[in-house]
């Protein structure tokens, strides 16, 4: 099916052969399984490489020529995009196209057969692309370091690097760390409580990792190390009271919410108590060895140290001790060293310090900062201690 020219490279390529091998098979495989007799789904590849004029073709759709009066894509090269490396296709059913028997049920039922072949659906995006399916040890989109890589060393290094070649990844010929999901790795579980489907993955030799939007954490950024606090009783620190649980009543920083006890250092009265400068002062999960629980300086200053926070199911579901642990952050090309210092609600993933979002080049206000794109990857090794901490048990 044409995209509006007898142009080739204007054409909607549906060869997998122009695929990396790995992935080719995978979706071949998963192809054959959605259509044998069990599933009868009827589906096919609509699209698997995409050119460059095809690309700026679409990404004119919704901007210079209209309609639609939305853009179709955010992409602006094919080098934005998966389907430029050859590493991404779009699946739909063979004769409804976009608007297949059942809806969006359909898909789910595309995406758990294609999950099994090691591929990643769109669908749990936070803005979700349905019919798009992309190999599993691919980040959402690629890196500056991936256009690099392709660039000076051609689609094949793209394809070895992740695996996609053999089954065997060789990270090394890349210019910069790009987020990897190794051959043997398992699930440790899903949160979905933000608008998107986040899974986490564990690797054989123990690393930890997952693909999440960014919200900025400022607990334990107290003042300690001359950086702004968090929390002030005039409400004009980094964070907001409010985001901590906390309001100003009859002239007093007083705890809002229950959970706020859990977070800031109390007074005699239960309520947060004020240190020197009007600082309320914010407790991690990470406390400093010799420090009482009193004192601000005991926690880990988010202004100056990069830190990730992890939810219960990481510290539950790996061998190894977390809280203190070596881990990374990597968005679009950009990585910082990090130590887990933080720990988050169930509900909750992808959250990172203030100092760990400025390093990566996020915007790293508490509160309006970070990012929602589902673009951030976490890294993290339970039982090797960060440089400078030390491993704490739960």
């Amino acid at each position: 099916m044409s995209a509006g020219s007898k142009d080739s490279e204007l054409m909607v390529n549906r060869d997998l052969d122009r695929l990396a091998p790995a992935f080719a098979a995978a979706v071949r495989r998963a192809i054959a399984e959605c259509n044998d007799a069990t599933n009868a789904l009827d589906a096919m590849v609509y699209e698997g490489f995409r050119s460059q004029a095809l690309q700026a073709m679409y990404f004119q759709r919704g901007r210079t020529v209209k309609p639609p009066f939305r853009p179709v894509t955010n992409a602006p090269t094919n080098l934005h995009s998966w389907h430029g490396f050859g590493l991404a296709v779009d699946v739909v059913h063979r004769t409804k196209f976009w608007s297949p028997p059942g809806g969006e049920a359909w898909f789910h039922r595309i995406a758990a057969i294609f999950r099994k072949h090691g591929c990643t659906w769109g669908g749990d995006w936070k803005m979700a692309d349905l019919p798009h399916f992309q190999w599993n040890r691919c980040p959402p989109g690629p890196s500056d370091a991936a256009r690099q890589l392709i660039e000076s060393q051609g689609m094949q290094a793209v394809w070895s690097h992740f695996g996609a070649v053999d089954g065997t990844p060789t990270p090394a010929t890349l210019p910069a760390p790009v987020a990897v999901v190794a051959a043997a790795s398992r699930t440790l579980g899903t949160i979905a409580g933000e608008g998107f489907v986040c899974t986490v993955f564990e690797d054989s030799d123990g690393r930890v990792h997952f693909t999440a939007d960014a919200d900025i954490d400022a607990d334990g950024a107290n003042g300690q190390s001359g950086a702004p606090a968090a929390y002030t009783v005039d409400d004009t620190g980094s964070e907001a009271l409010a985001n901590g649980g906390m309001r100003i009543e009859a002239g007093k920083v007083v705890c809002a919410e229950p959970w706020a006890r859990d977070i800031v250092i109390l007074d005699a009265d239960n309520e947060p108590k004020v240190f020197a400068g009007g600082v309320i002062a914010s407790m991690t999960w990470y406390r400093h060895v010799g420090r009482a629980m009193d004192d601000p300086a005991a926690y880990v200053d988010a202004e100056t140290v990069p830190y990730i926070v992890v939810p219960p199911l990481v510290v539950q579901r790996t061998a190894g001790i977390v809280r203190g642990c070596r881990a990374r952050v990597t968005w679009r090309g950009r990585s910082v060293d990090c130590v887990v210092a933080d720990r988050g609600p169930a509900s909750r993933i992808g959250e990172l310090s203030i100092a760990a979002a400025r390093a990566v080049g996020l915007d790293p206000s508490p509160r309006n900062g970070g990012t929602e794109a589902v673009e951030v990857h976490y890294e993290l090794w339970p039982g090797i201690a960060a440089a400078g901490f030390t491993l704490q048990k739960a």
